[in-house]
């Protein structure tokens, strides 16, 4: 009975072989113990760095870089306002000689005058430019950048006449197809 009390005091199951060196069993569970102690440690212990088994003896690999902190922008100035935009010229008043000339670039055709036979009724047109006006219609032409206005009337001693109504200034670059 005395040797299985010494198989069990190494820890050893009943029914196994002796052990070599019962004195060696608790030695090396201790040492088993201890090499767990210092892996653990090892891996607990914050920033150290996991050992790539493949690496040479006494190598270590590089410190990685420490984020370089973004350049401080300067403050973009604010850009100056624009400056204001001129005002505009003053509108020329249209002289007669323009009136005169653009006068010109009429070409009357002819006048028609013509009655219904149901009620006698006489009607007067003239043709300009190839289209026909009545009396009260209105006559436009754009000469040189300005848009001339008649007035389509019956004088006394002529049976139609053209009369001054409007002359406006346009803007260069927005005279109609008409423009001279």
């Amino acid at each position: 009975m005395k040797i299985e009390k010494e198989h069990m005091a190494c820890g050893a199951p009943s029914g196994a072989r002796k052990c070599h060196s019962c004195r060696a069993c608790p030695l090396a569970a201790v040492l088993a113990l201890l090499a767990l102690a210092s892996a653990a440690a090892r891996a607990a212990a914050p920033g150290a760095a996991v050992r790539d088994p493949f690496w040479p003896l006494n190598y270590a690999p590089p410190k990685p870089e420490p984020p370089k902190p973004e350049p401080m922008a300067a403050p973009e100035p604010e850009p100056p306002a624009p400056p204001p935009k001129p005002e505009p010229p003053p509108v020329r008043p249209v002289t007669q000689s323009e009136w005169e000339t653009a006068f010109k670039a009429l070409s009357v055709s002819g006048i028609i005058r013509s009655t219904r036979p149901g009620t006698g009724e006489t009607r007067v047109q003239i043709m300009i430019n190839r289209n026909m006006y009545g009396i009260g219609d209105a006559v436009i032409i754009t000469n040189r950048d300005t848009r001339f206005v008649w007035t389509v009337g019956q004088g006394a001693d002529k049976p139609l006449e053209l009369k001054q109504a409007e002359a406006l200034r346009l803007h260069p670059g927005k005279a109609n197809k008409n423009a001279q």
